[in-house]
């Protein structure tokens, strides 16, 4: 009888356990230990999250500035949170399961908005743990958004014209998938001259996506 209770007990803990170290996408954007957003206390991330829930104005001041609609927090799903941090800085968070369930990865796009959007993307643990990015997601190069079948003089030509890529990245999630979409941006950063040369072997877009509960995106044939 001892024993038996005692099994009950511990399993009763287990389960307990367990749904304490569920964590939400609020829960995260909460205790979030001010590496991505040191520019927002703690105390200010909440209560964007009360202003949004009562339908009020979500915007507020940050560490940078005392303007209160310095910071603003655009859209909150139940697995996603996206927020204007600063005039130039966008910050997108998204929270996805792997492995049935058991794990889950948050996954934050930060982009620089000016002069072109460029973004930088890292994936964490629900401790907040950096995950390597390279188990999970091969970031694109420039020669992924070239066209299959592009001669060596358009190689050539690009290659001269494009010194560095300027990347952004969507990410999205619905019940069967996560995908996550590059934009190549370049239009606006090169002369007419120069887009008008190489947009013809340039894709604009890629899209990468993680099926069921497979940890690793996949590039999408075109």
């Amino acid at each position: 009888m001892r024993f038996i209770t005692l099994t009950l007990l511990l399993s009763m803990l287990s389960c307990f356990t367990a749904t304490g170290e569920a964590k939400t996408i609020r829960d995260l954007f909460a205790s979030e230990p001010n590496n991505i957003f040191m520019l927002l206390r703690d105390r200010t991330r909440l209560d964007m999250l009360d202003y949004y829930d009562s339908g009020q104005k979500v915007a507020a001041s940050n560490r940078l500035s005392g303007d209160d609609t310095a910071s603003q927090l655009i859209e909150v799903t139940p697995n996603s949170i996206s927020l204007q941090l600063t005039d130039a800085t966008r910050v997108d968070m998204l929270l996805y399961e792997t492995v049935h369930g058991k794990d889950s990865v948050v996954a934050v796009v930060k982009t620089a908005l000016l002069p072109m959007p460029d973004s930088r993307i890292a994936f964490y643990d629900t401790n907040w743990k950096l995950l390597n990015k390279k188990q999970i997601f091969a970031e694109p190069t420039l020669n992924d958004f070239i066209m299959p079948g592009t001669n060596k003089d358009a190689l050539g030509t690009i290659n001269d014209i494009v010194k560095f890529p300027i990347i952004s990245y969507d990410i999205a999630a619905d019940d069967a998938s996560t995908t996550i979409t590059a934009h190549l941006n370049l239009e606006q950063f090169l002369s007419a001259d120069d887009w008008a040369k190489v947009k013809p072997y340039l894709r604009q877009s890629l899209t990468y996506r993680r099926q069921g509960r497979s940890t690793k995106f996949k590039l999408q044939k075109q």
